[in-house]
């Protein structure tokens, strides 16, 4: 074991000492998210506890995942950005937490509320989705079509489930100066 892995795994086991320190007994029942990519990853939840270290998220599948907190992350709140970025986070909360790697190395990015109080919501019918210009094209039930921008926090593969044009969806974004940045979206339930 090299010394950085042995330094990579006792910041993550500091960090899950210093979770399981400030309320987060939900880790007993937590993974780490699997998989093997890369790209950004986007799961959809209700937050089961958070502290400085980190957030246990129940997904809308019913999994419970624990993402350490390792790095500063930001969260698309209605309230201007606070020093302390998870001060607008709590229990019961749903949110979109968007992180890259697996296991222990993976990292949050970003945390996005889904309640109102954090990003703008639109929906509508999928016309298309422009992977390579980094847009999608919604028809809004009166009839007329948007084109809204995609972050680059939005997964090269989130949406490929839904058709090419039809599919309902609910879109999540952020709306500076007119330009709608969308942050997140999925089939309608």
């Amino acid at each position: 074991m090299t010394a950085s892995t042995r330094l990579t795994h006792a910041t993550v086991i500091a960090g899950l000492a210093a979770f399981a320190a400030h309320g987060g007994s939900a880790y007993a029942q937590a993974t780490r998210p699997q998989g093997g990519t890369t790209d950004t990853v986007s799961v959809e939840g209700t937050i089961d506890a958070v502290s400085p270290a980190g957030l246990t998220i129940r997904t809308t599948d019913g999994i419970t995942q624990l993402f350490v907190l390792l790095e500063k992350i930001f969260v698309h709140d209605s309230r201007p950005q606070p020093d302390d970025e998870l001060s607008g986070l709590h229990r019961g909360m749903t949110v979109v937490v968007h992180y890259s790697g697996t296991g222990a190395e993976a990292t949050v990015q970003e945390v996005d509320r889904l309640d109102g109080a954090g990003l703008k919501i639109t929906e509508g019918r999928v016309t298309s989705i422009n992977r390579d210009r980094d847009q999608i094209t919604v028809r809004l039930e009166n009839g007329t079509t948007e084109t809204l921008k995609l972050s680059n926090r939005v997964s090269r593969n989130e949406g490929r489930d839904l058709d090419a044009a039809g599919s309902r969806v609910v879109v999540y974004y952020t709306d500076d100066h007119g330009v709608k940045e969308v942050h997140y979206f999925r089939r309608k339930k």
